[in-house]
C-alpha cells in the first residue's frame, strides 16, 4: 500500500504545471486520432463475449475479436480496444500491437471469471477489461488515450453497442449472455455501419491470428443508372410548364453539362438543376410549346457515383427519354366517322353510300380568331392523309370538314369542305387522328373498337365532351352522323351557312313523255339534294292497269320505285311526287319540303301479239260484198292488244 507524503508548495506548483502539460498533450492526441480514424476503415470488431468464466460458460475469459476485412495489411501498434458500460462515460483500455493481414483475425483476451472450463486460444493481446455479459459498449480506437463521453463515435475506428446501450452504430447488436457472443456476419465481412444489421448472437467462437484467414470478397460496384423519370418515357399530355425529375440508382454527383433538353417546336431548353444526390429536378428556363415532342438526354460522362468502389464510376451510356406536351384546346377534333354504313352511310351526300369515301373528320377552330391552316396536315397512325391547300382559312367557331372521297354535295352547315388528298382509310379501331401545323401537334384523338358501329363518334356535348356513338348523343335524334354541324344538325356559331333551297326533282327514269317503257320497269327519281321521304310520297296511276303500289329503296338524293303489279302494254301512266312528303335532310330550314307536286308521264311499250290465228274467212257471200269477213282467234293468254296490227288482203293471184 502506498504511503501519503507531505508536498511542498513548490512541489505543488510543479505538479500543477505537469498536469496542465499532460492535459494539453491529451487534447493534441485526441485531435490527431480524429484524423487517423478516417484512414484505417478496414479493421473492425468481429466478435464480443462478456460471459467468460460465468455460470454456464465454456470459456474462462471475456474476449474481443478484431478482423481485417480490407485488402491490405494494417499496423495496429499503438491502438486500443476500450470498454464502458451500457450507459457509461468512463472508458477502460487495452493496448494493441502488431499487424493484421487481410482476412486475419486478432484475439484480445480480457478478464477471467471464476468458472468456465476451456481457456481461449493463444491471444494476440491481453487486458483486464471486465465486459458485461449482456449490455455494453466497445470501441476500437487508433490510439491508447481513454475516450470520454457516452457516445464518442467520431473518435472510433469501429464502435459496437450491444444489448441496451445508449450509443451504437445505427441500432444496437443483440443482447448477449453467458453462452452467447455477438458475431459479425459473413465471418467478419459484413460492414454496413449498423450494429443490428451486422451482428447476430451465437455460441462464442474465438479466433486468433493463427486461425484460418477469411479474405472478404470486395463488394461489387454497379455503374449508376437512371431508374425513374418524371415525366416517364413516352408520357403524353404533359403540362407545358412542367419540371423534369430524374432519379438515379445511387447517390451521384452531376457535372455542369449533365443534361440536354430538345423539343420539336421550341428547340433547346436550358434548365436550373436542384436536388441530389439520388434525385435531381430540372426547371426549364422557358415553357414548352403545346403538343410538341421533347427529348431529354442524361450525359453519361457527366454522372459519377459517390462511392469509392470504382470502377465503374460513371454511367455506361447516355440515357434518353421523351414525352409529348399537352395539346391546347384551340383546335378540337369534334367528330370522326371511320365506319360508314353500306346503305345508310351517305355522309358526303353525293347519292352513294360508300364505306370508304364517306369517312370524314370534323375539326373546329376554337382559337378565338380566324386562322390560316394552309400547309397543316391530318394524319392517322400510319401517316399523313391530307395537307390543307393554300388559302384554307377557318373562321373562329367554324369547322373544316375533311371527307375521304366522293363528291360532297350540300352546305354542311357552312363548314369549309375538302376531300382528302389520299383516302383517309381510317381504322375502325384502334386509331389515332392528329392535326399538325408542321411544328407541333394542334389536336389529337385516339379511339378503340367503338369506332366500328356504322356511325360516327362525336363529342357530347360538342367541343368539350367525351366521344360517344352519334346515335346515342344527347340531341342527335338517333342520327348516324352530322358532318360539318353540331351533333343536332345546327351550324357552328362561326359558320356562315349559304341560303338553303327547297328540294326539287332533277331527273326521272323514265323521263317525262317517254314511250315504249317496259311493262316491268322500275322508276328512279333523283332530287337536288339528300332527302327523306315518308308515307305515300309517290303515286302511280295508269290508263289501263289503274293505280299501282310501289316499294321504295335508295337513300340520299336518289330513290327507286318498284311498281306492283307490272304495267299493261301500250298504256299511259302518270307518276305524282307529293311535295309535302319529301323533305331535305339538312338542318337549314326553312325551306324543308318541295314547293309543288312533281308530275311526269310515260307510255308503256306495245307487246308483240302471239298465237293470233285467222280462224274463218268469208270472201264470197251472195249479193253484195258488205257481208264478207275475216275472223281472228286469240289462241294465247287473251287480252291481246291489237293496236298497230294490219290485216292485208290480196285479190287475185298477186
Amino acid at each position: 500500500m502506498a504511503r501519503n507524503h507531505p508536498v511542498s508548495l513548490l512541489s505543488q506548483r510543479f505538479i500543477m504545471l505537469v498536469a496542465l502539460l499532460l492535459l494539453l498533450a491529451g487534447q493534441t492526441a485526441v485531435s490527431t486520432h480524429a484524423t487517423t480514424t478516417a484512414t484505417s476503415p478496414n479493421i473492425v470488431i468481429s466478435q464480443i463475449y462478456g460471459g467468460g468464466g460465468n455460470a454456464g460458460a465454456t470459456y474462462t475469459h471475456d474476449f474481443i475479436e478484431l478482423f481485417n476485412l480490407g485488402s491490405s495489411d494494417v499496423d495496429i501498434t499503438g491502438w486500443s480496444v476500450q470498454y464502458t458500460s451500457a450507459s457509461g462515460t468512463a472508458w477502460q483500455t487495452t493496448p494493441l500491437a502488431g499487424t493484421i493481414a487481410p482476412g486475419q483475425y486478432y484475439l484480445v483476451q480480457e478478464a477471467q471469471g471464476a468458472g468456465g472450463t476451456t481457456p481461449l486460444p493463444t491471444p494476440d493481446a491481453s487486458g483486464s477489461l471486465n465486459l458485461s455479459a449482456t449490455s455494453g459498449k466497445i470501441s476500437l480506437v487508433s490510439n491508447a488515450t481513454p475516450l470520454t463521453g457516452s457516445c464518442p463515435l467520431a473518435d472510433a475506428v469501429d464502435f459496437v453497442g450491444y444489448g441496451s446501450p445508449n450509443c451504437a452504430e445505427g441500432s444496437a447488436a443483440p443482447t448477449l449472455s453467458n453462452t452467447l457472443a455477438a458475431q459479425r456476419g459473413s465471418d467478419g465481412c459484413n460492414e454496413t455501419d449498423s450494429n443490428a444489421a451486422d451482428f447476430a448472437s451465437g455460441a462464442p467462437n474465438p479466433r486468433n491470428s493463427s486461425s484460418p484467414t477469411n479474405v472478404c470478397t470486395p463488394p461489387s460496384d454497379d455503374a449508376p443508372t437512371v431508374t425513374a423519370t418524371t415525366p416517364g418515357n413516352g408520357d403524353t399530355n404533359i403540362t407545358v410548364s412542367s419540371n423534369i425529375t430524374i432519379t438515379f440508382s445511387e447517390a451521384v454527383t452531376v457535372g455542369s453539362s449533365w443534361f440536354n433538353i430538345t423539343c420539336s417546336s421550341s428547340g433547346s431548353h436550358t434548365a436550373a438543376s436542384s436536388g441530389g444526390p439520388t434525385s435531381y429536378t430540372l426547371n426549364p428556363g422557358s415553357d414548352f410549346d403545346p403538343g410538341e415532342s421533347c427529348t431529354v438526354t442524361v450525359i453519361a460522362s457527366e454522372i459519377s457515383d459517390n462511392d469509392t468502389t470504382d470502377p465503374p464510376d460513371t454511367m455506361p451510356a447516355d440515357y434518353m427519354f421523351s414525352f409529348t406536351t399537352a395539346v391546347s384546346n384551340t383546335w378540337i377534333i369534334n367528330e370522326i366517322h371511320a365506319d360508314p354504313d353500306a346503305n345508310e352511310g351517305d355522309a358526303n351526300n353525293d347519292g352513294t353510300a360508300h364505306p370508304g369515301q364517306d369517312e370524314f373528320v370534323e375539326i373546329v377552330n376554337n382559337s378565338g380568331s380566324s386562322a390560316d391552316i394552309s400547309g397543316w396536315t391530318v394524319s392517322d397512325a400510319v401517316g399523313i392523309k391530307h395537307t390543307f391547300p393554300s388559302g384554307t382559312i377557318i373562321a373562329d367557331q367554324c369547322a373544316v370538314l375533311l371527307f375521304s372521297g366522293g363528291t360532297p354535295t350540300g352546305s354542311f352547315g357552312g363548314a369549309v369542305v375538302q376531300t382528302a388528298v389520299s383516302p383517309l382509310a381510317l381504322n375502325n379501331g384502334p386509331e389515332t387522328v392528329t392535326l399538325h401545323d408542321g411544328s407541333a401537334i394542334r389536336a389529337t384523338v385516339s379511339y378503340g373498337s367503338e369506332g366500328a358501329d356504322n356511325q360516327s363518334l362525336t363529342r357530347d356535348p360538342d367541343l368539350s365532351g367525351a366521344f360517344v356513338k352519334h346515335s346515342l348523343a344527347s340531341g342527335s335524334g338517333g342520327t348516324l352522323f352530322s358532318p360539318g354541324t353540331r351533333l343536332d344538325g345546327t351550324p357552328f356559331s362561326g359558320c356562315s351557312a349559304p341560303a338553303d333551297n327547297a328540294p326539287t326533282v332533277t331527273a326521272t327514269t323514265p323521263t317525262d313523255g317517254a314511250t315504249n317503257v317496259a311493262v316491268n320497269a322500275n322508276l328512279t327519281i333523283t332530287f337536288s339534294e339528300s332527302v327523306d321521304v315518308t308515307g305515300s310520297w309517290a303515286a302511280v296511276s295508269c290508263s289501263s292497269s289503274g293505280s299501282h303500289t310501289v316499294a321504295t329503296s335508295g337513300s340520299g338524293s336518289s330513290r327507286t320505285l318498284n311498281p306492283s303489279p307490272d304495267f299493261a302494254p301500250g298504256e299511259s301512266c302518270t307518276v305524282t311526287i307529293d311535295k309535302d312528303l319529301v323533305s331535305d335532310s339538312d338542318s337549314d330550314d326553312p325551306p324543308d319540303t318541295m314547293t309543288a307536286d312533281y308530275v311526269f308521264d310515260f307510255t308503256t311499250a306495245v307487246s308483240t301479239p302471239t298465237h293470233i290465228l285467222l280462224n274463218e274467212v268469208d270472201s264470197d257471200t251472195p249479193g253484195t260484198d258488205t257481208a264478207e269477213f275475216i275472223e281472228l282467234y286469240d289462241g294465247g293468254s287473251g287480252n291481246t292488244n291489237l293496236t298497230g296490227l294490219v290485216v292485208v288482203l290480196f285479190n287475185g293471184s298477186t
